[in-house]
């Protein structure tokens, strides 16, 4: 009975937290001319305050940051959140430059304490004025200066950390930045959905041998990637069962993406 409780509890807890919002700052409530750093965030290169949206496509309060003469890099950080390793989050914000080049990526930390580590994004950031461009994923080259656009990316906190921040910076000196509509939310749907038409199964969890893979229909491969991004095992099932050998990886958390037909699932196991 204690461990059906507790089952309930655990599931009750995921459905309530899934998709839970960490971070959400629009500016509305503090006043014109207020220092950026009230509204909670580290500026580093420049300063920041709150101010009405000159950029089209705005009218509200947001927050202007502007880049430090002489300075290489500006960046505006969120306030600590705390993170769960493993966990994807998504990010969303509105941003309008005046040299139409921004970066968004994580910094990650524990208890906000140096050292600290850059995350990039899961997969390229996109935007609704411009697109990826650049090596890093979440470098967006915007459409048209001056106007706002609203980016998106994700992010999976690495292994061993429990803070972050998120951070978008800017290059050349005497740029400005606009950020409006800041927020940060836990993706609860990061699983298995996209292959449940498949009956598709993958165990135990944790796992320190095998996994155990099966559906109603060919698997037609699998891929492991650590917390980093990188892939540590890409291995071609065209089986409905297998078993997928793992006990080289060393322990943590890994991402696993399955592959049947046109659908692709992702999903979380931790190695021990």
């Amino acid at each position: 009975m204690k461990k059906i409780t507790l089952f309930y509890l655990l599931t009750l807890f995921a459905l309530v937290f899934a998709n839970a919002q960490v971070f959400n700052q629009d500016y509305e409530s503090f006043t014109v001319g207020d220092p950026g750093g009230d509204a909670g965030h580290q500026l580093s290169g420049g300063s920041s305050t709150i101010e009405i949206a000159t950029g089209l496509g705005n009218t509200s309060k947001v927050l202007k940051a502007v880049h430090a003469s002489g300075a290489n890099d500006l960046y505006v950080r969120t306030s600590n959140i705390i993170v769960t390793e493993g966990e994807v989050y998504d990010v969303s914000f509105d941003v309008v430059t005046s040299n139409g080049i921004h970066v968004v990526t994580m910094r990650c930390s524990n208890d906000d304490v140096a050292p600290f580590v850059q995350v990039n994004a899961d997969a390229p950031a996109s935007s609704t004025n411009g697109a990826q461009g650049g090596a890093n994923p979440g470098r967006i080259v915007e459409n048209a200066n001056n106007t706002f656009g609203t980016t998106t990316a994700s992010f999976t906190v690495p292994a061993g950390y429990n803070r972050a921040r998120i951070q978008i910076y800017n290059f050349g000196a005497a740029n400005t930045m606009e950020i409006d509509n800041f927020s940060v939310t836990l993706n609860g749907t990061a699983s298995v959905t996209d292959l449940a038409k498949f009956n598709f199964k993958s165990y135990p969890n944790p796992a320190s041998e095998c996994l155990n893979i099966s559906a109603v229909t060919n698997i037609d491969k699998i891929e492991v990637y650590n917390l980093l991004g990188q892939e540590v095992k890409n291995e071609v099932i065209n089986s409905r069962n297998a078993n997928v050998n793992i006990s080289s990886l060393s322990n943590g958390v890994y991402l696993v993406k399955a592959f049947i037909q046109d659908a692709v699932g992702t999903y979380k196991f931790i190695k021990k």
